[in-house]
């Protein structure tokens, strides 16, 4: 490994990532170790997010996939504002999504419907 690499600082478990730049191990070791997450950074990138561009690569992978329930991880480059999906969990925590509850009954019970109207064509 070259010490003189760029370092990406990535905590899975805060949303939207953070990502400090100018940081090589030969020079800033300790901050690398004790990095914390920067809250205006994540609070700029919340609002730059494309929540339709979300949509969009949540749909294509339900479609690609077959998975109702699922969340993904994206990286989002902040200078050409692509966006890449690096993780996909097919049981991820919904902690985060507001009435994920009332969310689940309705899948669940729309398809149990389904299977039910597609037994009576039998």
């Amino acid at each position: 490994m070259d010490e003189n690499i760029d370092i990406v600082h990535f905590n899975s478990q805060v949303l939207p990532k953070a990502f400090g730049t100018k940081t090589t191990l030969a020079t800033d070791l300790e901050r690398v170790l004790l990095t914390s997450a920067f809250q205006k950074i994540q609070q700029q990138k919340t609002c730059d997010l494309d929540i339709a561009r979300l949509q969009h690569i949540a749909d294509c992978l339900h479609r690609q996939l077959g998975l109702s329930f699922f969340g993904f991880d994206v990286l989002l480059e902040s200078k050409t504002n692509k966006y890449y999906v690096v993780d996909v969990n097919y049981f991820p925590g919904f902690s985060n999504v507001p009435e994920f509850h009332r969310i689940f009954v309705s899948i669940i019970l729309e398809k149990l419907q389904r299977n039910s109207e597609g037994q009576k064509k039998l």
